[in-house]
């Protein structure tokens, strides 16, 4: 059977402490860029319609 959890050496850890971390931020971020690209799938219309209402009333509000 697989080990699902590898077993955590700390002498190994603490020395090895920075490509641990940089994994975690890079985890983190490789799924904040996929949330944010499946929100985009869903929501890019709407965001798009938003966005363009949004421009027009600005423009209807600054031209005198």
């Amino acid at each position: 059977m697989a080990q699902l959890f590898p077993v955590v050496n700390t002498r190994e850890m603490v020395s090895s402490t920075v490509p641990i971390a940089f994994e975690f931020v890079w985890a983190f971020l490789k799924a904040v860029v996929y949330f944010f690209w499946l929100f985009l799938k869903v929501f890019w219309l709407p965001i798009i319609i938003i966005l363009f209402l949004f421009g027009f009333l600005l423009l209807i509000k600054y031209r005198k």
